[in-house]
């Protein structure tokens, strides 16, 4: 009956790695998907934030090139420094994003090499068992 048994969960182990859905694995495939979709996510912020500064920074400079029409200089002044700290912001907020963005590609790369070293291990467990 003990020959049996260890039969099954030989038979299991085999089984899992010719899957490649050890519990050990699933639960890095999971989080490979989850980052991967992290990364996406940053992205889409990403394109959405530059996509808004653009919009902001286009609409300033209209109302500066309205006020030089207009010959307002004071406003043309204002109007110039105010587009400068939101430039200024913008490039920080980019930053920032690309910064955030690295980490979660990082930890992309990092889980497929933990999923190939997994996958690795069982293969050659598996030969060892042969």
């Amino acid at each position: 009956m003990a020959v049996v048994f260890l039969g099954t969960l030989v038979g299991t182990v085999n089984l899992y790695a010719e899957e490649g859905t050890d519990p050990a694995g699933m639960n890095l495939k999971e989080e490979l998907a989850a980052d991967k979709e992290d990364v996406k996510v940053q992205k889409d912020t990403m394109k959405t934030n530059a996509e808004t500064a653009k919009a902001e920074e286009k609409s300033l400079k209209e109302q500066i090139k309205a006020a030089k029409l207009a010959g307002d200089k004071e406003k043309v002044k204002e109007l110039r420094a105010q587009l400068k700290a939101v430039h200024q912001g913008n490039v920080q907020q980019k930053k920032g994003d690309k910064e955030t963005l690295q980490v979660a590609k990082k930890e992309v790369r990092e889980d497929k090499k933990q999923l190939r070293r997994e996958r690795r291990a069982v293969r050659t467990e598996r030969r060892a068992q042969a």
